[in-house]
């Protein structure tokens, strides 16, 4: 194995020949991630759908607000633990890289150190997507009923400048756990990076999020066609984590690295001519 991480450049070959150098570092790490934190709220999930079939609108049909509660505070937990993943999962990448190896205690220490941070710009994140999600929403339900055509297209309208944005702060947790910074500075310095030659990024960005996603899918579909529903239910998820997320985490790791080499902060030192 190379002792030191490969340099990713704008070519595909070289964020993939990082991201597999990456896999075999942090993939036990990978696993106790999921096996800490996806695991036990699935089970927690599969539990309450359980307690409560259909989840919280048909609790909610049946005047049953208890169930309802319920309903929704699992998938607020669910939600919550999901995030909390992918943090503890980007400490687990960076210390893969900066130390060739990722040592599970020591990232997920580093992952709650920084979670408050985490939580702010994620916060900040929300509070500018979430306004045009709302106008986009309002927009289409006012209109579906008398034109479907003038709903899609309100959707459409307000769909760009909400995957404009989510491109240009897709770096902005990596920039919250690596650079210290946080909420609105965050958001700033991602947009920086991802800024400074947005298209070939976006590319590379969306390729990266179809290699993630199309997999998925593919693997939730086929075990619920072979498995029964509960254990479709867990092993999706499983093989994700397990499989896919390791080499994902390094390719946007990569981006990471790639566009933060380029693009020095405001105000850091330059390096001597």
């Amino acid at each position: 194995m190379i002792d030191e991480a490969p340099v990713p450049t704008d070519s595909l070959g070289s964020l993939f020949e990082f991201a597999s150098w990456l896999y075999p570092r942090v993939w036990t790490g990978f696993v106790l991630s999921w096996a800490v934190t996806l695991l036990p709220v699935g089970i927690i999930s599969l539990a309450a759908e359980r307690v409560s079939p259909g989840g919280a609108s048909a609790a909610m049909q049946q005047g049953a607000l208890g169930r309802a509660a319920l309903a929704l505070g699992v998938q607020l937990l669910y939600w919550s633990v999901l995030m909390c993943n992918g943090w503890l999962n980007l400490a687990l990448a960076d210390a893969g890289t900066r130390e060739g190896e990722a040592s599970f205690g020591d990232s997920l220490s580093r992952m709650v150190s920084r979670l408050p941070a985490q939580v702010w710009t994620l916060a900040h994140t929300g509070f500018r997507i979430l306004p045009l999600a709302l106008v986009g929403g309002v927009a289409a339900g006012l209109t579906l009923r008398d034109s479907p055509l003038t709903a899609l297209g309100a959707v459409a309208l307000i769909s760009i400048p909400v995957i404009y944005f989510t491109i240009r702060w897709s770096l902005s947790s990596f920039v919250t756990l690596i650079e210290g910074i946080s909420g609105g500075a965050a958001l700033r310095r991602s947009s920086e990076l991802c800024g400074a030659r947005f298209w070939p990024y976006a590319f590379q960005f969306v390729l990266f999020q179809a290699l993630v996603i199309v997999p998925s899918v593919i693997m939730s579909v086929g075990g619920v066609k072979v498995l029964p529903l509960w254990a479709a239910a867990l092993a999706a998820p499983a093989a994700s984590a397990i499989v896919i997320a390791p080499f994902s985490c390094g390719l946007f790791l990569a981006l990471y690295r790639r566009e933060a080499a380029r693009v020095v902060p405001a105000g850091a030192p330059q390096a001597p001519a």
